[in-house]
């Protein structure tokens, strides 16, 4: 892997690396080219000698993005092709070592994809352009006999699943390093990642651990299923507020959301808006966590009738499910709040939160990720699998049946792994 390795940088790498530096902050597509030439420690003139505007850094940006991803996606095509019946351990390790030692490529992948709604099939074709087919193996559609077995559906499921999680464990890593927490080093810390991934619960704890799975009966999931319905009229009216804010992301971006617009978009004044709330933060963030509130206090009713932890994580994932499933505004909102200066208090103490979490005594045993996981961080990282699972899909067309067998894959990808 020269291209990662190489040591001896131009002065074009290390403005490139600079660039990927800003994306270690929520407000990474703000940057000027100004700040970029301060944090290289040259001049704003010497910037445009290596490139000629903003816009010609972030193109190579996405250059020096696919160009890594696909060297990685490589390695790992390579022993699958060499090795087809079994998972290839090693460089999926090197694939999660190698984000968790580099956040900044992982944020500025969910940042492109919240800006730009077709950077995932961009992903795809710049991919394939470097050589990468594998990805055609987890091509799903239901309406062709080719790519529409339960195998390929299974496959893409866990795309989305593995996806998610290394995001999610190497976000905490990073977090919890940030804080002084005591993680295990990157190798370790990628091993016993994929570990879990391969055996599941079942497989990396202990039969007195509470996660310790217990086979559900169909019967009982359908059960769940018919619990955590949610109809329309249990529900109260969504905002008007918060539904304008969902549809000026939808058609401005997550950069693009201005007061200006969301009133625009509720034929209001901006002062009108104002007149309520101290700034555009605040306005935002109370909005928000009204909405949290009404989906917690109906996923906590729902998981009070859960007898295991099984049961209790089926609930849990199906419960959100459904209520995303009835408030799909909510999910852009909360990435926009996320993505969003690092000024906002809703990302602050969201911050705040997991720092006291981390910290506290009693980490369950038996469930080692290399990284000091408490039950409310457990349940932080099973919160964020339906968030995913709705928005990435969509992008490939699922339905509600669909999306009701990928929970159910979900479901036994956690508690078994994803070689079982």
């Amino acid at each position: 892997m020269a291209a990662i390795e190489n040591s001896k940088k131009t002065t074009k790498d290390l403005i490139l690396d600079a660039a990927f530096s800003f994306t270690k902050e929520p407000r990474f597509t703000a940057f000027s080219m100004s700040e970029l030439a301060e944090r290289v420690g040259i001049s704003k003139a010497a910037i445009y000698r290596h490139y000629e505007s903003k816009e010609a850094v972030f193109d190579a940006m996405n250059e020096r993005f696919f160009n890594t991803l696909a060297e990685l996606l490589l390695r790992l095509q390579k022993s699958c092709y060499t090795n087809p019946d079994i998972m290839p351990l090693i460089p999926f390790e090197d694939i999660i070592a190698f984000f968790a030692n580099n956040i900044d490529y992982i944020n500025f992948f969910i940042g492109s994809m919240a800006n730009d709604s077709s950077f995932e099939k961009r992903i795809g074709k710049e991919l394939e352009n470097r050589g990468v087919t594998m990805l055609r193996h987890i091509y799903y559609d239901a309406n062709d006999k080719e790519t529409g077995t339960p195998e390929r559906f299974a496959r893409l499921v866990e795309t989305f699943y593995c996806g998610t999680s290394i995001f999610m464990f190497t976000k905490l890593r990073e977090k919890m390093m940030q804080e002084g927490a005591k993680v295990d080093t990157v190798d370790v810390f990628s091993k016993k990642i994929v570990e879990f991934f391969t055996k599941g619960l079942q497989g990396t704890c202990k039969k007195s651990s509470r996660f310790y799975p217990q086979e559900l009966s169909e019967k009982r999931m359908n059960e769940i299923d018919k619990m955590c319905a949610i109809h329309s009229e249990d529900l109260p009216e969504e905002d008007r507020f918060f539904s304008a804010l969902a549809n000026v992301i939808k058609k401005y971006s997550f950069t693009g959301v201005t007061i200006e617009k969301i009133a625009d978009e509720m034929n209001l004044a901006k002062s009108s808006l104002y007149s309520h709330f101290e700034n555009k933060n605040k306005l935002i963030t109370e909005q928000i966590r009204h909405e949290l509130f009404l989906m917690q206090t109906i996923v906590m009713e729902n998981c009070a009738e859960g007898k295991n932890f099984s049961e209790y994580l089926y609930i849990k994932i199906r419960s959100e499910f459904e209520y995303f499933m009835m408030r799909p505004s909510i999910i852009p909102i909360c990435g926009w709040l996320l993505m969003s200066d690092d000024e906002n208090p809703f990302f602050v103490e969201d911050c705040e939160d997991v720092k006291k979490i981390f910290n506290k005594k009693g980490q369950e045993e038996g469930l080692d990720l290399g990284i000091p996981l408490s039950n409310e961080l457990i349940e932080f990282w099973i919160a964020s699998l339906p968030v995913a699972l709705i928005t990435q899909g969509h992008s490939h067309g699922l339905e509600r049946d669909g999306f009701g067998k990928a929970l159910r894959i979900i479901q036994r990808f956690v508690e078994y792994g994803i070689d079982r």
